[in-house]
């Protein structure tokens, strides 16, 4: 089960008071902190991340509608509502 879930492994472990046992003690710790540093480098990414290849990148609908309405172009939404209709 651990080599197959390990993050849900850890966190069952964690909530279940069993990452003091030593089954747990030994990887559990080194798990989490891993988990929390991906995490963390993702979030540093994408929040980064305003312009790509020159074109000013959306993070949110509002955002979107407000590039459209500044560019006086209809880009975006086209283009979400096209991503929309694939799912």
């Amino acid at each position: 089960m651990k080599e197959s879930h390990l993050l849900q492994v850890a966190q069952y472990a964690i909530n279940n008071g069993l990452a003091e046992e030593p089954a747990f003690a030994w990887w559990v710790p080194h798990t989490v902190k891993k988990r929390d540093r991906i995490i963390k480098a993702t979030k540093k990414r994408y929040f980064r991340i305003h312009q790509k290849y020159g074109i000013e990148i959306p993070k949110t609908v509002q955002e979107a509608q407000a590039l459209d309405t500044k560019t006086g172009t209809t880009f975006w939404m086209d283009a979400m509502k096209e991503q929309l209709q694939g799912l």
